[in-house]
């Protein structure tokens, strides 16, 4: 369950959370309000997916996305967009030049990432649980323009981001299919959240290589 209300807005704090779900004698609705983020944290700590795999994992992501930057093969996915931002104050001025420029890649990808850089930093989630429990992302899930066929299921919503490892086998079956037919896995969730735990338990209850996943883009 997923609330997209007006509460929200552009927030992905809301404004007001309903009282029948926040006091609900079900323990799942009340899980609804969990942050997307503790979730992610409870499929890791349930299906024991580690840690240093999630670092390897993120830092293969990292390689494959600079591979595939480098070979050009995101140029025709990205707008090219100007921005215009004040840099920091000079020594002795109170305020910083207005500078602009063109941004025409992204510039999150880290071509150097290691699994030993990636062990380096600092775990957040867990902090979020002792400050916002009640904090609920505002999520709109779409569908890619290049779907072609869904499948419907439920899982507890403390667990929400193992959703693909139930509907991929159902839709595989609807249409005769096994994993061995297809080539290259897209699992993410609608935002960009870091949900390594999901995926790679999807990929273990597939049977699929992690390496397989996202392809050569990384993603």
């Amino acid at each position: 369950m997923i609330p997209v209300t007006r509460d929200y807005g552009t927030r992905a704090i809301p404004a007001g959370i309903s009282p029948y779900i926040k006091e609900s004698p079900n323990q799942d609705a009340r899980d609804c309000l969990m942050p997307m983020g503790l979730t992610s944290e409870n499929v890791a700590k349930e299906y024991n997916i580690t840690r240093e795999r999630q670092d390897a994992f993120a830092a293969r992501s990292h390689q494959k996305a600079a591979a595939a930057q480098k070979q050009g093969l995101f140029d025709d996915e990205i707008t090219p967009v100007t921005v215009r931002y004040r840099e920091a104050p000079a020594e002795g001025q109170t305020e910083g030049k207005m500078t602009e420029r063109r941004v025409t890649q992204d510039e999150g990808i880290r071509p150097t990432a290691t699994a030993e850089s990636m062990a380096k930093l600092k775990p957040a989630l867990k902090k979020m649980e002792l400050r916002q429990r009640a904090i609920v992302a505002n999520i709109r899930r779409r569908l890619s323009s290049h779907a072609s066929e869904t499948r419907l299921v439920g899982v507890p919503p403390r667990i929400m981001g193992v959703g693909p490892a139930y509907a991929v086998p159902a839709l595989l079956k609807r249409y005769g299919l096994s994993t061995k037919d297809i080539d290259i896995w897209e699992i993410n969730e609608g935002v960009c959240l870091p949900l390594q735990p999901e995926t790679l338990f999807t990929a273990r209850s597939l049977c699929v290589s992690s390496l397989d996943v996202h392809g050569p883009s990384g993603a």
